[in-house]
């Protein structure tokens, strides 16, 4: 008997329990994080072709676009938001979507001063740039230190800052920028600027004019006449001597171009001079050595550093030369080996030089398609995998960077054609669209059949059959689950209450009696006729009907009687 009235009361628990989550109709699609500033395109929801539909405080710079591939439409949000905050709007096209996006502020972009020098006593003035692509307010602070170890400067909240110095040492600086937008704030803290404050040494000397006597002959003496030195220092001052030098040889005992050094508080440089012997005429000249680079390509200057010659002289002798040169040509513009010509004293010799072509390109094709080619409505192309074959007049090259790709999001189901972009050539490759996928509504529980027959279903109405519905994205989430929850458990708890009382009413009444008394019911004793059936009442549109069976004199059938004594 108790499972006989156990059954009814659980499908009615169960029945109570789905009608909240098979009523509830509120859609929710989070479209997630941007940065403003950014340029998006937000896939909403599948819509009826030609379906009306609206928005309300759509996020500054965002708009609704209804996109139309074949026979399906597609409602998106796009625009490049300007404001940041937290945006929640409703859009409306047949039924009612609640759409959620994140505007952060857009990160800044800091540039601060050089490393800078000065001496004791001395200032130096640290100077920070900063932008921004969402258009937010700027503000800075100066810090001592860098990274973990800075500590904002008080007052120095000004672009530039400046300090001065009383001790030698390494001092860091740096900036902190924050970009306000919408209400929300974000920072950044640019890298260190270097002060280094010392003493000023001479750090390098070079010729600043050269003497004014640079040809010699054989035994002569090196003449300082009109020599100057740039002296620079490593606080970065310089300074222009002309005495206080001295070089070395300082008598000039080798013919040819010969190397003088010029030594000035112990930093050096050095020059050249032309030393030929009394009298001597050139009879000829040879290379002695090439110059550094023999390779070039079309349209290069020549460069003859390290090029040298011997210079023969009638008497037998001989002496190099390395500077002063005369070559021609000085533009290398003809492919293959080329002859350059070198001139001295009336005398020439040569040396052969290769020039190659310069590389230009021809034109692009796709060597590897990217790891992923099968995407869904709204996706965003990924080009992990994808590489180029770049061709160009010296043979094929494998690129696997530097190009862009167009379309960025997919929004045509079916195969889409993506464009790839290097320089000012492009190929193309095809990925397969799929259909973004619908939210299947939850079925209403079909009603317990019972004895009497159901009442005839009536015909949908056509006006709800013609209502154009929004199909959600598979990321809309349903809103309020705690509150589901506890309708749930207070639900649970009447039933099981209901249930309770079910049994004590059944007790009460003396429906338990047959199970109750030990009297055996004799055999022959007529079953009370069952209770004439109710006509079944119409049940009205979305509704269920459970049909509870009569109890009756069946509890007390034969199966269920005690069994009879036997007489002895």
């Amino acid at each position: 008997m108790i499972k006989k009235a156990f059954i009814p009361a659980l499908l009615c628990l169960l029945l109570i329990v789905s009608l909240p989550v098979a009523a509830y109709a509120d859609e929710y699609c989070s479209l997630g994080s941007y940065t403003a500033g950014e340029e998006i395109n937000c896939f909403i929801a599948a819509i009826d072709p030609g379906a009306v539909y609206s928005a309300d405080e759509l996020p500054p710079g965002c708009e609704l676009e209804a996109v139309t591939a074949g026979e399906a439409a597609y409602l998106t949000l796009s625009g490049t938001p300007t404001v940041a905050g937290s945006y929640e709007f409703t859009v409306t096209a047949g039924e009612s979507i609640v759409c959620s996006l994140d505007i952060c502020p857009a990160m800044p972009t800091v540039r601060v001063s050089d490393d800078l020098r000065c001496l004791p006593g001395g200032s130096v003035t640290l100077e920070a740039a900063a932008e921004t692509g969402d258009g937010g307010a700027l503000s800075y602070q100066w810090c001592s230190g860098a990274g973990l170890m800075a500590e904002p400067i008080p007052g120095a909240t000004d672009r530039s800052y400046s300090v001065t110095f009383n001790e030698t040492g390494t001092y860091l600086y740096s900036c902190e920028v924050t970009n306000t937008n919408g209400g929300q704030t974000v920072s950044v803290l640019s890298g260190p600027v270097t002060v280094t404050v010392y003493e000023p040494a001479v750090l390098s000397v070079r010729v600043e004019t050269m003497p004014t006597k640079t040809d010699y002959m054989v035994g002569d003496l090196f003449d300082l006449t009109g020599l100057t030195l740039r002296v620079n220092y490593d606080d970065g001052s310089q300074k222009v001597v002309s005495d206080g030098f001295s070089v070395y040889p300082a008598k000039l005992d080798n013919p040819g171009t010969q190397s003088v050094r010029v030594t000035y508080e112990g930093r050096s440089c050095g020059l050249t001079v032309m030393v030929e012997k009394a009298e001597a005429k050139v009879e000829g000249i040879g290379v002695l050595t090439l110059p550094d680079k023999t390779a070039y390509k079309t349209g290069d200057s020549l460069e003859t550093a390290g090029l040298a010659i011997r210079v023969y002289t009638d008497d037998g002798g001989h002496f190099d030369v390395s500077s002063g040169l005369d070559c021609s040509p000085t533009v290398l513009d003809k492919e293959g080996r080329q002859t350059v010509t070198v001139k001295y004293a009336e005398k020439t010799c040569t040396f052969t030089v290769t020039v190659e072509p310069s590389k230009v390109v021809t034109g692009i094709s796709v060597l590897t398609p990217p790891d992923t080619t099968s995407y869904t409505v709204g996706d965003r192309i990924d080009t992990k995998g994808l590489s180029i074959r770049v061709n160009t007049n010296k043979g094929p090259e494998p690129v696997t960077e530097g190009f862009t790709v167009t379309p960025k999001v997919v929004t045509s189901p079916g195969t889409q054609e993506i464009t790839v972009i290097y320089g000012q050539y492009s190929t193309k490759f095809n990925v397969t669209v799929a259909e973004a996928a619908a939210i299947t509504p939850t079925p209403k529980p079909t009603p317990t059949p019972s004895a009497t027959p159901a009442a005839e279903t009536p015909e949908p109405s056509p006006s709800a059959a013609e209502t154009p519905r929004v199909t959600s994205v598979p990321s809309t989430a349903r809103r309020g689950p705690s509150a589901v929850v506890v309708v749930f458990l207070v639900i649970a708890v009447l039933a099981l209450a209901g249930l309770g009382a079910y049994g004590w009413y059944l007790r009460r009444s003396g429906g338990f009696a047959a199970e109750e008394t030990d009297t055996p019911v004799p055999p022959t004793q007529p079953k009370a006729p069952a209770p004439a059936p109710v006509p079944p009442q119409a049940a009205p549109e979305d509704d269920f009907v459970i049909t509870i069976p009569e109890l009756s004199e069946e509890l007390n059938t034969p199966d269920d009687r005690p069994p009879e004594k036997k007489e002895e």
